[in-house]
């Protein structure tokens, strides 16, 4: 077994509703790997051209993509809208042949829970993304808006979905408590 399971994305307030997801089907323990990145090795001269949101630098001069082909790591779903932070990383095993995949960071990931990364700023850009020049960035993806935390006496820290960097104050940081998306005060002033 993987370890991992796709499933259709059955929540309203979800990003990617009515799609897929890929979902840890056991615990995985931070810095455990989860899952390959698989797909067809493409010579990076080749990409010029491709519509693709599946190809990921894989060693120099060529990148893997799973537009057509590959496993369930192409399942895995950014993180804005879904989670505070992502759970997994992409990672680089340096076996021969070297490997690209996924490995979770510093919290465990539970059985059931959707594993979910950052695809980077140039992921965005690429696409025409900039938050800050829509001027619905300052509400979350679902429309509900953004409001502070509530404090609570424990350690906090959260990531800003936009600038992707760790805030650890509360009066830094705006959140939605219905989908789990925030950014921090910075850039919900310059939005």
């Amino acid at each position: 077994e993987r370890g991992v399971r796709i499933k259709v994305i059955d929540k309203v307030n979800h990003p990617a509703y009515g799609q897929r997801g890929l979902f840890a089907a056991r615990k995985f323990s931070p810095g455990e790997w989860v899952i390959d990145y698989a797909g067809e090795l493409i010579p990076d001269t080749q990409l010029n051209g491709r519509s693709t949101d599946y190809c990921l630098k894989y060693v120099e001069n060529h990148s893997i993509d799973a537009g057509k082909l590959g496993n369930e790591s192409r399942f895995v779903n950014d993180f804005r809208g879904i989670a505070t932070r992502p759970n997994v990383e992409f990672a680089y095993d340096q076996t021969s042949p070297p490997v690209v995949g996924f490995k979770a960071l510093g919290k465990a990931i539970k059985k059931g829970e959707e594993i979910v990364a950052t695809y980077g700023k140039r992921y965005w850009a690429g696409r025409g993304m900039d938050m800050c020049q829509d001027s619905s960035s300052r509400d979350c993806p679902g429309k509900h808006g953004l409001s502070l935390p509530e404090p609570t006496t424990s350690d906090a820290s959260f990531l800003c979905h936009l600038c992707i960097k760790e805030v650890h104050t509360f009066s830094n940081y705006h959140y939605c408590s219905m989908c789990n998306y925030g950014i921090c005060s910075q850039c919900y002033q310059r939005c």
